[in-house]
C-alpha cells in the first residue's frame, strides 16, 4: 500500500490532503501541489467499501460468539480501534482519477 501519485507528473499526494479531502463534505476533488492537475474520487471505491462493510460484520459476529469471554467494555474499545484504523488507512484505500479538461 502506498499513497496515490498524480497521474500527470507522478508526484505523491500528501497523506493529510487525501484524508481531509475524503472526509470533507465538499466535492471530492484533489489538486496536485506540483502541477495543478485536478483529480476526482472514483465513483466506486470497491476495496474501501468492502472493508468498511464486511470487516465489522465478521468482527461483531465473531465477538458475539465469544461474548461470554469478552466484557462489553473490551468490545467498545475494539470498535473504537476499528474506527481509528479506518480513518488512518483511508488515504491508502481511496483512489482518484485525473480529470480530463475539454478544450
Amino acid at each position: 500500500m502506498e499513497l496515490q501519485k498524480c497521474q500527470n507528473c507522478g508526484v505523491k499526494f500528501y497523506y493529510r490532503a487525501i484524508q481531509k479531502n475524503f472526509f470533507s463534505g465538499e466535492e471530492k476533488r484533489l489538486k496536485c501541489e506540483n502541477c495543478g492537475t485536478e483529480h476526482r474520487l472514483r465513483k466506486n471505491p470497491g476495496r474501501f467499501l468492502s472493508l468498511l462493510v464486511l470487516l465489522p460484520m465478521f468482527l461483531w459476529s465473531f465477538l458475539m460468539l465469544l461474548e461470554y469471554y469478552f466484557d462489553r467494555v473490551l468490545m467498545f474499545f475494539i470498535t473504537i480501534a476499528y474506527i481509528i484504523a479506518i480513518i488512518l488507512l483511508s488515504p491508502y484505500l481511496v483512489k482518484y482519477d485525473k480529470i480530463e479538461k475539454n478544450n
